[in-house]
């Protein structure tokens, strides 16, 4: 189903006119829910002392124990070591066979 535009001169400056108020008043409401000064500090601080206090749970050395499991020990290299990348693919890969 096809929207239908005004027809009138009158009804076309009205929706323009429209648009333009709601896009102004987008704006200001954008800018005056920003914070601003104090209270933007105060967020910044707030989510220092939030990531210092996720931070305490993260232990600072990692547990590398679980290496010491038997089936760790058991465990085979396959393969030349180190590994050395080689040549794999074509020069274009968009170009037709």
């Amino acid at each position: 189903m096809p929207i239908e535009l005004p027809t009138t001169k009158k009804q076309r400056l009205f929706i323009l006119v429209l648009v333009v108020v709601v896009i102004i008043i987008g704006v200001v409401i954008w800018w005056g829910l920003a914070p601003t000064g104090p209270a933007k500090e105060n967020l910044i601080s707030a989510d220092k002392i939030l990531e210092k206090e996720l931070m305490k749970g993260i232990p600072t050395k990692l547990d590398l124990s679980i290496f010491d499991h038997p089936w760790f020990e058991k465990a085979r290299i396959y393969g030349k070591m180190p590994v050395e990348a080689g040549v794999t693919g074509r020069d274009n890969p968009f170009k037709p066979f």
